[in-house]
C-alpha cells in the first residue's frame, strides 16, 4: 500500500502518518527531512528530486509532506491520497503550539540541527496554502481516478480516517 499525506502545515499529517504507520506497519517518510539540510538549509532540487523518486519507486510507504513540485509524481503512484484541509486557525495555533509542547518522541520529521521555528515564510505558507494549491489538488483527484482521493476537514475526520484505513480487509 502506498498512502500519500498532505495539507498545510499544523494539519497534523505528521502525526496521523505515524499512527497510520503503526497500525499497517508501513514505513513512514517525512518530506522536510529530506527537503532541508540542517539548519532549515534547502536541499538542491536535483538532490531533492532523486530522494523524493527513491521513496516512491518502493512497494509500501507513506509519504508525509508537501514538497509541491514533486507531489504529482507521488499523487499518481499512491493507492490512497490524503488531503489534509483543516481550518487556518486551527493550523496556526498548532504550529505555535509545537514551540511549547513536547512533540511526540515517534515523529522524526527534521533535518539534522533544525530545530522547530515559526518564520513568517511559514504562516504565510501555511495561510495560503488552499488558495495556492487549490486547483492543482483537484486536477490532480481528476487526473488519477485511481488514486482514492480522501479530503479530511476536522479531527474527529482524522479519527475516523485512522480507524478506518486500519481495519483488516
Amino acid at each position: 500500500m502506498r498512502i500519500l499525506m498532505f495539507g498545510r502545515p499544523g494539519s497534523g499529517k505528521s502525526t496521523c502518518a505515524v499512527n497510520l504507520g503503526e497500525r499497517l506497519s508501513l514505513p513512514v517518510y517525512h518530506v522536510d527531512k529530506i527537503f532541508f539540510k540542517s539548519q532549515w538549509q534547502a536541499r538542491d532540487r536535483q538532490e531533492f528530486m532523486h530522494l523524493i523518486q527513491t521513496w516512491v519507486d518502493q512497494e509500501h510507504w507513506i509519504i508525509d509532506g508537501n514538497g509541491m513540485g514533486t507531489l504529482e509524481s507521488r499523487f499518481g503512484c499512491a493507492d490512497i491520497a490524503i488531503y489534509f484541509n483543516l481550518p487556518w486557525f486551527i493550523c496556526l495555533w498548532r504550529v505555535f503550539k509545537r514551540l511549547w509542547f513536547a512533540r511526540d518522541p515517534r515523529i522524526d520529521d527534521r533535518a539534522p540541527s533544525s530545530p522547530e521555528r515559526v518564520r513568517w515564510g511559514l504562516i504565510k505558507y501555511m495561510l495560503f496554502f488552499r488558495k495556492r494549491y487549490r486547483a492543482k489538488i483537484y486536477r490532480l483527484a481528476q487526473a488519477y481516478p485511481q488514486v482514492r482521493f480522501i479530503e479530511v476537514n476536522s479531527d474527529e475526520h482524522i479519527k475516523s480516517l485512522l480507524l478506518n484505513l486500519a481495519q483488516p480487509k
